[in-house]
Formats: structure tokens, sequence, C-alpha cells
């Protein structure tokens, strides 16, 4: 399934505290270096609670990129870390993910970044900046 760009902007209300929190805290930052016109998967996003469920994080473009496009898709992956208690409890078990994808335009090349908050829906939300290299 794939979201839609404009459908990502609009937050539960639950999540207004946890967004302000998002912008308080230091984001995760991922570089990437990647061919102009072609898409690639960027990021794939899920958590787990202490149950071993796990809900599709909602996503919130906050600065998108100048030279190239963004698409979320929702899928399922299996926890396959195990350095934490919770990770070796829920090792194997499918988890709720959303994939994130990015295409730099076509005779582009140089720098592009992107921000995103995602809401896990266990009561936070972190910011995600993503710095490219298109070649």
């Amino acid at each position: 399934m794939t979201i839609a760009l404009a459908l990502a902007a609009a937050w539960p209300a639950a999540a207004q505290k946890s967004r302000q929190q998002a912008t308080e805290e230091a984001p995760v930052t991922a570089k990437r270096s990647l061919f102009n016109g072609s898409e690639s998967r960027v990021a794939e996003l899920g958590w787990i609670s202490p149950d071993c469920t796990t809900s599709t994080p909602d996503i919130r473009v906050v600065k998108a990129p100048s030279h190239g496009e963004l698409r979320f898709e929702e899928g399922k992956a299996p926890v396959s870390a195990d350095q934490t208690a919770l990770q070796k409890q829920c090792h194997g078990k499918p988890v709720d993910t959303l994939r994130v994808y990015y295409k730099a335009e076509t005779d582009y090349t140089g720098g592009d970044a992107f921000t995103i908050d995602v809401d896990t829906k266990l009561g936070f939300v972190k910011r995600y900046v993503f710095t490219m290299n298109i070649r």
C-alpha cells in the first residue's frame, strides 16, 4: 500500500505533545549516496511494544527534498536485531513498518535533504534528517 504524501501531514491530537518533544531532541541523521533517476529505499522504520505488537508509524514531512520525490509504503519485516531484551523476546516476529523511498530528478547531481517526523504510536515522535549525495 502506498501512502500519499498529502495524507501524512495531519497528526492525531494525542501526538501533539510528543511532536513538540521531537523538535527539541537531537534528530536521527542518516547520509545516503544514491544514483539520479532511480528510486531507492532510504529507510524502513518500525517499533515494537513490550508485548511484541506493532502499529505502522505515521509520517509527517517537515522539509521536503528540493531535487527529488518521496514515497512511503507500509510493510512487514521480522525483528532481526537481538541487542536488547525486548528485541530478543520478539526476535523473528513480524513488525509493521513504513518504508521510505527517495527518487532524485533524472539529470540532477549534487546534494539533497529532507526531514520527517515519525509518530511511533508508542508515545513518542522521532525526527529524522536524511542527507543524500546524488550521482
